[in-house]
């Protein structure tokens, strides 16, 4: 029994790239990330050529270094080819709005992922999945309903026109713009010069973020707006990094939006002249006990 419980207790790996698998995909065990890239590049003909000599190495923290060898590998382990189906339709009953305030049963259906449902976790999508049921829901109520729906849905493609706006404002080189957004090459352990130009532009796209919102922009004095963003800019980084984090499907560390990690036991320095934020955020990250400043 206690072997039984223990086999049940450990994560399985990913057969292409080691990270958590999901399930099986197309015949092989396999985590979401490789599952999607493999449908997306069978889906589309899509092919690549490695620039190397065709073996290089396809892990967790490596999946987007080369797409030639990553296919390559899906297929060696096993992906089926012939197991991917067209692609479907965008237009489907997640984004119809819903005159009456029961769903039908086909409605129900198509709101609930199946297990062998292959796409790519995003918040879009799973606020999408999110369904009102309610028999003695009154006209006032649906109304109220669907303009919370349709707040939620503009915040989320504001968060994914500003995370395509920070990936671009981050990127070093061509490579990175053309590489897919939650399939990325994990850099190094993060320094000082990481969190300095990380925080620069998040602070841009948070003061964006901000303008979008009607509420804020009704605050007519600047020293309220600016009170406003002091207090929240902290929070707004830890928030964003470590959604950043979830989004790439890591656990074991914090990855930083310019994809440095931060991991237990590499403890960056204070730098003379590092601004107060800077250093509230470093002892955040890392545990306050762990990270005293010098002094």
């Amino acid at each position: 029994m206690n072997g039984v419980l223990e086999s049940l207790s450990q994560t399985e790996e990913c057969s292409v790239c080691g990270d958590v698998a999901d399930g099986y995909h197309y015949g092989v065990l396999s985590c979401r990330g490789c599952n999607a890239f493999f449908r997306r590049a069978i889906t589309y003909g899509l092919t690549f050529t490695c620039r190397r000599d065709g073996n290089c190495r396809v892990d967790k923290n490596a999946r987007c270094a080369c797409r030639a060898c990553r296919l390559k590998k899906c297929e060696k382990v096993g992906m089926d080819r012939r197991a991917v189906q067209p692609r479907r339709d965008s237009g489907n009953d997640h984004n119809k709005t819903e005159s009456d305030s029961s769903l039908s049963e086909s409605a129900k259906s198509s709101a609930q992922p199946s297990p062998s449902d292959d796409f790519l976790a995003s918040p879009q999508s799973s606020f999408q999945a999110l369904t009102v049921k309610d028999e003695d829901a009154s006209p006032s109520s649906s109304v109220e309903t669907h303009v919370i729906q349709g707040l939620i849905t503009k915040l989320v493609e504001d968060y994914r026109l500003q995370r395509r706006k920070r990936r671009m404002m981050l990127c070093n080189n061509v490579e990175e713009m053309l590489c897919d957004e939650l399939e990325v090459q994990l850099k190094r352990p993060a320094e000082g010069a990481d969190f300095a130009s990380v925080f620069k532009v998040q602070m841009v796209l948070m003061f964006e973020w901000a303008q979008k919102l009607n509420e804020f922009r009704t605050i007519k004095s600047a020293e309220d707006k600016s009170k406003i963003l002091r207090s929240f800019a902290i929070r707004y980084l830890l928030l964003d990094n470590v959604f950043h984090s979830i989004e790439l499907g890591v656990r074991d560390k914090i990855v930083l939006v310019n994809n440095a990690f931060i991991t237990p036991g590499h403890i960056p320095h204070f730098y003379p002249g590092e601004s107060a934020d800077s250093r509230t955020v470093k002892l955040m990250m890392y545990g306050e006990s762990q990270n005293r400043p010098p002094p």
